[in-house]
């Protein structure tokens, strides 16, 4: 079964990526800051990071350098689910290595949508399943 860490500070939008992600049979490590994500980043290995950009003890731009950097976790497919929209903020995720930034609200198709291709191409990268 492949594993999904949400990292997201809002418990009723975590909650929600949470029970979607469930129906569409997939495992979940939950963390409500950075500081927790990027430690179950590091323990869980997980098969895709789902990040919101800002977050108490921690941001996702500074986690999704230090997982790109960690030997380890550097392949693991990194989304930025943000309610900020700033072109920059969105330029800067897409640089640092991020796979897609989506901008809340995201459809539940969308959502899953994306979920689904960058596991697919995490999987066809040589990623554990």
């Amino acid at each position: 079964m492949q594993r999904i860490l949400v990292i997201e500070d809002s418990t009723e939008y975590r909650d929600f990526i949470a029970e979607l992600l469930r129906l569409c049979g997939y495992a979940l490590l939950e963390a409500e800051d950075g500081e927790s994500g990027m430690r179950l980043a590091e323990q869980g290995a997980p098969d895709l990071i789902i990040c919101d950009l800002h977050l108490p003890r921690g941001n996702g731009f500074h986690l999704l350098e230090k997982i790109r950097k960690n030997e380890g976790d550097h392949h693991v497919p990194f989304l930025i689910v943000s309610g900020d929209s700033d072109p920059m903020h969105i330029h800067r995720g897409l640089n640092l290595g991020a796979e897609a930034y989506l901008v809340k609200p995201v459809s539940a198709t969308e959502f899953v949508g994306a979920v689904r291709a960058h596991l697919a191409v995490g999987a066809g990268a040589g990623r554990r399943n």
